[in-house]
């Protein structure tokens, strides 16, 4: 799957669904406004506009556009700022989510992937290879051929990797965005109220005071440091992955709320450098009016489950998420409605402890 140019203004409906992690309710607003829906001919360059009025055209139209009856957007948040940039570093997905929706009813459940998860990385030579998920853009930027560009094969290496990960589970399209887009779009919104929960400092936790806790406005840098935040004595991974899920409803029941989510022409400006998507304009339409008949208190959240496993690895003590088998298989079938084969279970070697070698001597 590779992005789309896109420069039309109805484009920056994707923008907030980037962002916010939740395609089909920040978009309403904007197509309520507008009063219209925006269909793509993919033999066209032209777009077609006509008005929604009878609901089962709607979603007939939906399922055309996605091709069922299900919709799963895979949701990237990529650790690829201004300072890894000068520092000549590729980039790595800092955050994993699906965003599957069911039509009609609508119901939308929220799914995370760890990123210290341990899977096979996705290979074209086929080769057995193993290391966290959030390294598998890694992978693929470093192997590129001559003839490839780095950035693309690092974001194939990553989509197939994840829906290796899912099984039969079929990815209708992904959203990236970096986190200089991130910070700067909630900037462009005027940031927001929230009850901090955690005290936030840098370097996992050790390091400079970020975040007061309690209640305040979080701009897009404050924003940025609490989604990222996962210090360990502050419940790791596990729990960032929550508070990202959470300051997400509560992100979209403030700008719904304020009337703030009409400052679309301001945010493309800032952010259509920054992001990268394989939707067309109908899909990204069709998701927006989907929002309509979505309760954000409705919306279900999982997480990928697994045991933290300390494994010499790659020259050296890595700490990783071994995946539970019978929990993905079972996660996958509650989010996705899919039943998927079991695995074998994995379990890592454990550290290298130089002592024990000297007492074997």
């Amino acid at each position: 799957m590779r992005k789309q140019s896109k420069n039309k203004f109805l484009f920056v409906i994707s923008i907030i669904t980037a962002v916010f992690l939740f395609v089909v309710v920040l978009a309403p607003p904007v197509l309520i406004y507008y009063s219209v829906y925006a269909f793509e001919d993919n033999s066209s360059t032209e777009t077609k506009i006509m008005p929604v009025s009878n609901p089962d055209d709607f979603f007939s139209n939906l399922t055309k556009e996605f091709g069922g009856n299900r919709i799963n957007i895979l949701l990237i948040g990529l650790d690829h700022d201004q300072s890894r940039k000068e520092r000549g570093e590729d980039s790595l997905p800092d955050t994993i989510m699906i965003a599957s929706f069911k039509l009609h009813p609508a119901e939308v459940n929220l799914v995370n992937i760890p990123r210290d998860s341990y899977v096979r990385i996705y290979d074209p030579d086929g080769r057995e290879i193993y290391d966290k998920i959030n390294h598998s853009f890694r992978h693929g930027y470093r192997n590129a051929a001559d003839n490839e560009d780095p950035h693309e094969r690092g974001l194939e290496t990553t989509l197939k990797t994840i829906e290796d990960f899912l099984g039969d589970v079929s990815l209708s399209g992904y959203v990236a965005l970096n986190m200089d887009g991130a910070m700067e779009i909630v900037d462009s919104m005027g940031g927001l109220y929230y009850e901090v929960d955690v005290e936030v400092r840098s370097h996992l936790g050790t390091g400079r005071l970020q975040l007061e806790e309690g209640y305040q406005h979080l701009d897009g840098r404050k924003f940025v440091d609490y989604i990222r935040n996962r210090a360990e004595h502050q419940g790791g991974e596990s729990k960032r992955i929550e508070r990202q899920q959470d300051i997400m409803i509560a992100l979209f029941d403030q700008f719904k709320r304020d009337g703030r989510l009409f400052n679309l022409p301001g945010i493309y400006r800032v952010i259509s450098s920054q992001l990268e998507t394989d939707m067309n304009i109908g899909q990204i339409g069709a998701l927006g009016l989907l929002g309509m008949t979505v309760n954000p208190d409705n919306i279900e959240t999982f997480v990928f489950g697994g045991s933290g496993q300390l494994s010499y690895q790659h020259g050296q003590n890595i700490w990783y998420l071994v995946i539970d088998e019978k929990a993905r298989v079972d996660t996958i079938e509650e989010v996705f409605g899919v039943t998927v084969d079991k695995n074998p279970q994995i379990s890592l070697p454990g550290p290298y402890n130089p002592e024990s070698e000297d007492e074997t001597d």
